[in-house]
């Protein structure tokens, strides 16, 4: 019994049928993609946050907007004073005859930049904290987590203006002391978020392989137990 050789791919195309097309691989399907088209395709099918960062985006464009038009007319007085909301005041005028509109949109850089600054001070503190606190252990852990304790212990806002009294009045010491008040609870979420990523068998098998403690730091707990920081420093 004989058996006939397939034809080759030649032959097919020689007698005007198409080859079947190669369906690619996952790796090939991702290849030439970044990480941040990806994280857009996450985006994109979440509605809040589609909104929230286009609210976001619209604010900051608000904010920016103000700073250059009421740069010059957020302080300039008129006779106009204490007047309600017209067509030349359309939020009116205080009682010094300024107008509030121009003065809401110039204090809006203030606001924002304030806050952002705050939070990424915070951020940039208290998460290395928390994720050393797990990852060591040990007396480490505990005088972090003491301190941390400590300074929740005080009301926030009694601690933040007993630090603007002995640093003085000025934004950059209103930042450090609303910061200074936020950088325990970074930490503490952190921290336990990183104590259940360093019990996960793919850390032990890194450790296990000899990787390096601040690689698994930064590699491995930090992206999965700073996730709940971005929702939770709002």
């Amino acid at each position: 019994m004989s058996f006939s050789a397939p034809a080759s791919s030649a032959a097919v195309t020689a007698s005007g049928n198409q080859p079947p097309e190669q369906i690619p691989t996952p790796a090939e399907a991702v290849s030439g993609r970044s990480l941040w088209y990806f994280i857009w395709l996450r985006l994109r099918r979440n509605k809040s946050a589609m909104l929230g960062g286009i609210l976001f985006l619209l604010l900051l464009g608000i904010a920016v907007f103000g700073y250059f038009y009421g740069a010059n007319l957020y302080n300039v007085q008129t006779r106009d004073v204490r007047l309600g909301p017209s067509a030349k005041h359309l939020f009116g005028t205080d009682n010094l005859g300024r107008d509030i509109l121009d003065r809401l949109l110039y204090g809006a850089h203030l606001t924002i930049g304030c806050g952002i600054c705050i939070v990424l001070l915070a951020a940039l503190l208290g998460i290395p904290l928390g994720l050393s606190a797990a990852w060591f252990g040990g007396k480490f852990d505990s005088a972090v987590m003491r301190t941390m304790d400590i300074i929740l212990a005080f009301p926030s806002i009694l601690l933040a203006m007993a630090c603007m009294a002995a640093l003085g009045f000025n934004m950059r010491n209103i930042i450090l002391a609303i910061a200074l008040v936020y950088i325990p609870k970074f930490a503490r979420v952190v921290r336990a978020s990183a104590l259940v990523e360093k019990s996960m068998e793919y850390a032990q098998a890194a450790r296990a392989s000899g990787a390096a403690a601040a690689g698994l730091c930064c590699f491995i707990c930090c992206p999965t137990a700073s996730r709940p920081c971005s929702c939770w420093g709002r």
